[in-house]
């Protein structure tokens, strides 16, 4: 199989599906893998996997079934565009095979200015050392320096099992902050980024689950603190 393509989401995602199936898939085969307490019948390419009951642990989970040789991940507040197929070009021109779709804008999104602090206190690949305050605050405010948060990302197989310890989401989290802990990871260590040209169409009336904000940004800064492995294990009380 060449590309898995999973779809987590709280609701239907019957149109995400037809989209899919309709665009130009550039020859490549293909499965959907969806994760939704909402299942439809009959949808070509596509198989059900059971809700965990977390974000997290549905992507990790679709992805430990998945097959594909490229992995595309979407939440169920956007679609791709009919382009999304180009995206395995892209990762194929990567030495680092790890990059995300942008927003409707094309415009990246930027990891917190604390985030970057507490995460690069130490180094910066630009200028080494950073030894006071203004250095760090110079760095911290220069964009070239600061990590992009991958929103919406893909990978090849390879790169997960070897730099990302075999999970798409650190395990710590339930749902929010993954993709900056992605983002300030995989910036951090492989220079990653969005492609701003391959982009999501966003739901109009979609709302975002915001009951483990305040746990999972603790765990974020746990991570950024500790500075160790992808899927290093933290908890909070």
């Amino acid at each position: 199989m060449d590309v898995t393509i999973i779809v987590c989401s709280l609701n239907a995602v019957d149109e995400h599906v037809h989209k899919i199936n309709s665009y130009n898939n550039k020859g490549l085969s293909y499965e959907i893998l969806v994760c939704s307490d909402v299942t439809t019948r009959g949808l070509d390419n596509v198989r059900y996997i059971e809700d965990p009951k977390t974000s997290v642990k549905a992507f990790n989970t679709c992805y430990k079934q998945s097959s594909g040789d490229f992995i595309l991940t979407f939440p169920g507040g956007v679609t791709p565009r009919g382009d999304m197929f180009n995206m395995i070009d892209h990762l194929n021109g990567l030495k680092y095979k790890v990059s995300a779709f942008s927003g409707e804008g094309g415009s990246p999104c930027w990891i917190p200015d604390w985030a970057v602090y507490m995460y690069n206190l130490d180094t910066c690949r630009r200028c080494g050392s950073i030894n006071n305050r203004s250095q760090i605050l110079r760095y911290m405010y220069n964009l070239d320096n600061r990590s992009q948060i991958l929103r919406f990302p893909a990978f090849h197989r390879d790169f997960i099992e070897t730099n990302l310890e075999g999970v798409i989401f650190n395990e710590s989290f339930c749902h929010h902050y993954v993709d900056n802990w992605l983002g300030a990871f995989c910036g951090k260590h492989f220079g990653s980024t969005e492609n701003s040209n391959l982009r999501i169409v966003t739901e109009r009336n979609h709302k975002s689950v915001t009951k483990y904000d305040e746990h999972d940004k603790k765990i974020f800064q746990q991570l950024l603190k500790n500075n160790g492995s992808y899927n290093y294990k933290t908890s909070v009380e």
